[in-house]
């Protein structure tokens, strides 16, 4: 496997980006846990804010995801 894609960018920056959702998936939970743990009237953020925070998780995420479609059709050395 390392001689056949191992050596090959295109398969090293896929696996890149596919670790990126990962970590980027942890983060977001641990937010969204964080937000469910406080009681409903203590909320410092505005409802905007937490809004915006979100969108733009996802906006890196289909990114992340994008990315990794395009890698898949045009492979390069």
């Amino acid at each position: 496997m390392h001689k056949v894609y191992g050596g090959q960018l295109w398969m090293r920056v896929k696996i890149g980006l596919v670790l990126g959702i990962f970590v980027i998936r942890i983060f977001y939970s641990r937010n969204i846990r964080q937000l469910k743990k406080r009681p409903a009237g203590e909320t410092n953020v505005p409802f905007t804010d937490i809004k915006k925070k979100i969108a733009l998780w996802q906006l890196v995420q289909v990114a992340f995801v994008a990315g990794i479609i395009i890698l898949s059709v045009c492979r390069f050395n």
